[in-house]
């Protein structure tokens, strides 16, 4: 058992909060190979969110691995010309460390 909370269990409930806190939602497609975040999140005409998730691995080295690729799709999206925030969703257990 490598997965112990997948990617899109995260999606899922951040989808459910922002949306419940009234943000207008739309996921980010992404081709194989390209960077960016997963999900842009709208409030208003002065807020929009960028945020890139994750999920948790049992396996410490692939958690790192998965945490610094969801840091550069972040941070891939801070120039894109209506974001206000570029962020992380990922799961409570990362306070746990990554190594």
């Amino acid at each position: 058992m490598a997965k112990l909370i997948t990617e899109d269990q995260v999606i899922t409930c951040l989808w459910h909060c922002l949306e419940e806190e009234g943000y207008s939602l739309s996921p980010l497609e992404r081709p194989n190979g390209q960077t960016g975040a997963d999900i842009r999140a709208a409030h208003g005409k002065h807020e929009v969110l960028y945020i890139a998730t994750i999920g948790f691995d049992e396996r410490p080295p692939i958690r790192s691995s998965l945490f610094y690729q969801a840091f550069f799709r972040a941070v891939s999206r801070l120039n894109h010309e209506d974001a206000t925030y570029c962020m992380i969703a990922l799961p409570k257990r990362y306070s746990r460390g990554m190594m």
